[in-house]
Order: structure tokens, then sequence, then C-alpha cells
């Protein structure tokens, strides 16, 4: 993305709260956090002072987007941010993802999943993020196989799901 390549960065892998730390102690220039908006992470660099969200070049954008279609665009609200006045079009790798081992039984996936998508609204009242659970994108081939109790629950709801 903007030409760079990781040749040209020194990466420093760790937590987001470790990326915190670094930013704050200025031992780094910049970090890559992802996750729901708003994000703990994000939340507190902005508290302790100045940050900018730096723009991705939007022709990138698009490139990473036919590559890897799990990546959506996606608008973080002016205001999100403590000093972040105008709105911020990012990176979304879709719909958050609950990973389980294949060996669960179908049962408890269906009923999870079923839990989940029936009571999103209320979901959201706890955290913005969820306000992306959606049954149009709820299926979205990610990459991921998706485990039979998932699909069954949105077989029966009418979503198409994976690469089916």
């Amino acid at each position: 993305v903007h030409g760079l390549s990781l040749i040209d960065l020194e990466l420093a892998y760790g937590s987001q709260q470790s990326a915190v730390d670094l930013i704050g102690d200025r031992a780094v220039v910049a970090a890559m956090i992802g996750g729901g908006t708003p994000n703990p992470a994000l939340s507190q660099i902005a508290q302790a002072g100045a940050i900018r969200l730096v723009p991705y070049d939007q022709s990138a954008v698009q490139k990473l987007i036919q590559q890897y279609p799990f990546f959506e665009p996606a608008t973080i609200p002016a205001g999100t941010y403590k000093g972040v006045d105008s709105e911020y079009q990012g990176l979304n790798v879709g719909s958050a993802h609950l990973i389980t081992h294949a060996s669960v039984d179908e049962q408890t996936v269906y009923d999870f999943v079923k839990l989940v998508y029936e009571n999103r609204a209320s979901i959201a009242e706890k955290h913005r993020a969820a306000s992306n659970i959606k049954p149009e994108t709820a299926g979205k081939d990610n990459g991921t196989e998706f485990h039979p109790g998932a699909l069954r629950y949105f077989r029966e709801s009418g979503v198409t799901a994976g690469n089916e």
C-alpha cells in the first residue's frame, strides 16, 4: 500500500495495548490497529494526545478488495475519536468471525448463531460494531469454512453462505 513494502518498514509485532504503549512512549511512529468501531486502543491513544488516521490511497484499496474479497470499504464517522473531526475511509474485513473447532456439535453452533442474529439489536446497544451483524453479509465468503450448524441457520434464514 502507498508504494511501500515490508522491506521499507521496521516492524514491531504486539498486542493492541502494546501499540498504545509504544505510541505513547514515541517508540513507534505508527500502528496498524483493527477491530470494531469505536476501538478501545484507538480511543485510548486519542485521549492521550493528537492522533491522525492515515488515509488509504483509494486505488490501492480497490486493488486489495479485488485480490482479497473479504475486505470492504468502511467509514469511521467524524467524532468517533477525540481530535478526529472528519470521517475516515478505511477498510473492514467484513463481519466478525466466531471461530470454533469442527468437533463442536451442530446444534450448539446453530443455537448460538441463531441467538446472535435474532438479538443483534440488543447486542449493538452494548457495542456499536455489532450493528454490522447483518443477514445480507453474514454468509459472505471470507475464506473460512462455515461450520455445519452455522450453515443450517443461514440456509433456514435464506442466506447463502460461503462459496455455496
